[in-house]
């Protein structure tokens, strides 16, 4: 191998080795911009969360209601449902008891 092919050989090495690290500045500069637009579309979606649950912890504070008052509530509310399900079974075993005499007429 002479001079010339030597420095031609390190040429053509230095130029690929250039290359690849220009590709690879590109790719990751890339990337970096799509990560970018994605953490900031994160952040818009936080930003607006934690400003949805700021709203609903002030909603709150300015109609806070007392566990005596919910739990009086919530009382009634189990009784209603109570005297509604003894309704509909009231109901099912008239409906029964209709049902078990129109079969004895047949």
């Amino acid at each position: 191998m002479t001079v010339g092919d030597l420095q031609w050989l390190f040429g053509t090495a230095i130029g690929v080795v250039f290359s690849i690290a220009g590709i690879a500045v590109a790719a990751l500069r890339a990337v970096n911009n799509r990560l970018d637009v994605i953490v900031g579309q994160i952040k818009t979606g936080d930003d607006q969360l934690h400003e949805r649950i700021n709203r609903v912890r002030d909603d709150m504070a300015n109609g806070y209601v007392r566990r005596v008052d919910l739990d009086s509530h919530m009382k009634r509310t189990d009784d209603t449902l109570k005297e509604m399900r003894d309704d509909q079974k009231a109901i099912i075993r008239s409906l029964a008891a209709l049902e078990a005499k129109r079969g004895d007429m047949r």
